[in-house]
């Protein structure tokens, strides 16, 4: 089965993500940054199988609902001056 050509949007935000975590360090900035780097195995899998129609509308709605709890996580322990911009 031939991949899909829209892994890679996929997993550099889902990298971008774990990236955005490297500051923090606590339990709940690690666990959120596991579930990024899953993500981008899964979406680098894409490349090399194209994923189901369900599968693929379901990772895409966990990368969706991971960048708002990063976002959420972020602007509540960050300083104002290492807070990404909009």
């Amino acid at each position: 089965m031939e991949g899909t050509g829209s892994s890679p949007f996929f997993e550099n935000n889902a990298l971008e993500l774990a990236r955005r975590l490297e500051p923090c360090t606590d339990a709940e900035a690690r666990a959120l940054k596991a579930e990024a780097q899953k993500l981008v195995e899964e979406f680098r899998a894409w490349a090399r199988n194209r994923p189901t129609g369900e599968d693929r509308v379901a990772r895409i709605n966990e990368l969706f609902e991971l960048y708002r709890r990063v976002s959420e996580f972020l602007a509540s322990r960050l300083p104002p001056s290492n807070r990404p911009g909009p």
